[in-house]
């Protein structure tokens, strides 16, 4: 009785084990196959970004913004200039002058306007669509009390 509760115990275990690796395998799978850039694309990580928040003349802390792009490889080469300068002053611009920036409630932000703002602007500052995607890697805030 004992070795057959075992033996059913053991079959449900590695059922479920199987079910979970394979699960686990598939998923990864399918990000590998999406994260795959585009041929002749190129994903780039940007230097983070640390926007002051003012307030009654008050530095009250930073907005952090680390962004990703994906640049076309040959467009860049024909363009000739570094799209991450202009990338961050442009994030710069839209963070620093956004009067809807809630510092204290961030997960209200709108970042899909503010990455559609940068795709927008980015090829006429760069007079290139060199800069296909503009991708939003982190966004938080640290109060001035949190820094050394």
């Amino acid at each position: 009785m004992l070795k057959s509760l075992f033996v059913a115990l053991w079959s449900a275990a590695a059922a479920l084990g199987a079910a979970h690796g394979y699960g686990v395998w598939e998923t990864r799978r399918a990000a590998a196959k999406v994260a795959a850039p585009a041929p002749g694309a190129e994903l780039r990580k940007a230097r983070p970004l640390n926007v002051p928040i003012v307030q009654d003349g008050e530095l009250l802390g930073y907005v952090v913004v680390q962004l990703a792009y994906m640049v076309d490889v040959e467009a860049l080469k024909a363009a000739r200039i570094d799209p991450e300068p202009y990338l961050l002053d442009e994030a710069f611009r839209l963070i620093y002058g956004d009067p809807s920036l809630d510092f204290r409630r961030l997960e209200k932000y709108d970042v899909d306007r503010f990455k559609r703002a940068l795709d927008a602007r980015l090829p006429a500052r760069l007079k290139s669509d060199a800069v296909r995607e503009v991708l939003v890697h982190e966004f938080n805030y640290v109060a001035k009390n949190d820094l050394r």
